[in-house]
């Protein structure tokens, strides 16, 4: 089996909180730290919303390294949580206004373009809030047709498009909230640029089942990202039990990226010093070395 590759984050819910800035400092110096420590990707949800300038380090940095680049966030500025709850002037997927969906399509363009000048493979996409006025399967249904209007400008690029259900609880009043509606939306596209973005946290939050979902949507995945719940944190912190959930990946012959969205135990330099030794312990135990990452 093919060894996991996984791509700790320059920013999850802060762009200036790299998961290794303690140990590298800079952007560039957290990128080398990583690659030093053993890990082969990167990835960056504010990456879009960076200057030209630390994109570009970014960027030349991986290349220079061979690291993979993994997502970054494509709808950043249209479909996003961070918006908040839906509005009458908030573009969603849930929405049928030619205005939200001409803006939506318009930030995609824009977000494949930086993609593949970036070296990224997938994009993660979010529904945006959904309608209180809307029986949910006619916003369903609008999700679908704007994504076939999307998936022949992502298949232009080379660029795939990764749709990401998000919990409720974290964003209140999201559209895509669980990964069974995030796959029924993928399947109904039918495109191979729109697959589905499984992201272990969301799922433990919003229905568990973790090993079932991932089976039941195994075959519109396209990428990974893990946080234990609860907490958001490393491996071992909570109650999921990483190294099943890794040897079903492993068992797969999973090829993508694992993309690590969490923060750490402790704050500081001890914090990371911590991610690194539960990374370490994890990988033993999926080589059958005995530690299961938990303590």
């Amino acid at each position: 089996m093919a060894p996991l590759t996984f791509a700790p984050h320059l920013g999850l819910t802060d762009p200036a909180a790299g998961m290794f800035v303690e140990h590298g400092g800079s952007l560039e110096g957290q990128i080398r730290f990583a690659h030093a420590a053993g890990f082969r990707a990167l990835e960056d949800n504010f990456y879009k919303a960076r200057s030209p300038e630390d994109q570009q380090i970014i960027t030349r940095t991986l290349r220079e390294l061979d690291m993979r680049m993994g997502v970054f966030v494509a709808t950043f500025s249209t479909a996003s949580p961070m918006h908040g709850r839906y509005g009458a002037d908030q573009p969603s997927f849930a929405s049928s206004k030619s205005a939200h969906i001409d803006a939506i399509l318009q930030e995609l363009e824009d977000s494949l373009t930086l993609a593949r000048s970036a070296g990224a493979q997938w994009l993660t996409v979010l529904s945006g809030g959904e309608d209180p006025t809307r029986d949910r399967a006619y916003q369903t249904a609008q999700m679908v047709e704007t994504l076939r209007l999307a998936a022949p400008m992502a298949e232009r690029a080379g660029v795939g498009l990764a749709i990401e259900p998000i919990n409720r609880r974290d964003w209140p009043g999201t559209f895509l909230h669980t990964v069974a509606q995030g796959y029924q939306v993928v399947r109904a596209v039918d495109h191979p640029s729109i697959k589905l973005l499984f992201d272990v946290y969301h799922v433990q939050v919003e229905t568990g089942r973790v090993l079932e979902n991932l089976d039941a949507t195994y075959d519109e995945i396209a990428y990974v990202q893990f946080a234990d719940n609860p907490g958001r944190g490393a491996p071992g912190t909570g109650e999921l039990h990483a190294p099943a959930f890794f040897g079903a990946l492993q068992a797969r012959d999973y090829r993508g990226i694992i993309g690590i969205e969490h923060g750490h135990r402790f704050d500081g330099l001890r914090g990371e010093e911590d991610t690194l030794a539960r990374y370490a312990a994890l990988e033993r135990a999926l080589r059958g070395e005995g530690s299961d990452a938990r303590r």
